[in-house]
């Protein structure tokens, strides 16, 4: 239960630090990433573009601009600032995680890899 805590303390805190960069930099919202190098089951797409709707969970959520549904990010790597969110108080749900992207931040210009899966 106690790492439950710090980790929900630790995804708010990243949350909040998100939501005070976004707002500090307007002309970016809503915003848009560019996944490309993207793996995974036969349907999946080498490359697509999405609309983040959703960071306050211990999840990202992305609108893709294509009419494909939503790509549900369950784990995240940014390699320039050392940071590795993987869900360490719900293990089971990296098996979930069918779907490995790259994609620059449109915020900082990092190098992340994420990883989830599509929904309708």
């Amino acid at each position: 239960m106690k790492r439950f805590k710090l980790m929900m303390l630790v995804l708010a805190s990243a949350a909040a630090v998100v939501t005070t960069a976004a707002s500090a930099q307007a002309d970016v919202s809503p915003l848009t990433f560019n996944f490309y190098d993207c793996t995974g089951p036969a349907e999946t797409p080498s490359e697509f573009s999405a609309v983040r709707v959703s960071s306050v969970s211990p999840t990202l959520a992305f609108h893709r601009t294509d009419g494909g549904g939503n790509f549900v990010v369950l784990l995240f790597n940014d390699e320039d600032a050392g940071v590795d969110v993987r869900p360490t108080f719900a293990p089971g749900l990296v098996a979930k995680a069918l779907v490995t992207c790259s994609a620059i931040g449109p915020l900082f210009g990092h190098q992340l890899t994420v990883s989830g899966f599509f929904t309708p």
